[in-house]
């Protein structure tokens, strides 16, 4: 991952351990507020800034 994205991430407390890059899609293991999530992303986590990143893995961990 690259470091622009980890810091945005990081600075909000979100932890990422794993991305696992698919032929069409990447998820995401991360880490927030002491709990694992993983989320799976409609495309590559490099294809969007790295704010939209962070609004979307945070709105995946609110709904559940």
């Amino acid at each position: 991952m690259r470091s622009e994205y980890r810091r945005v991430l990081e600075k909000s407390g979100v932890r990422v351990l794993d991305i696992y890059r698919r032929k069409d899609r990447d998820s995401i293991r991360f880490s927030y507020r002491g709990r694992v999530y993983v989320v799976d992303l409609k495309g590559f986590y490099d294809s969007v800034k790295p704010e939209e990143l962070l609004s979307t893995l945070l709105s995946q961990v609110e709904s559940k």
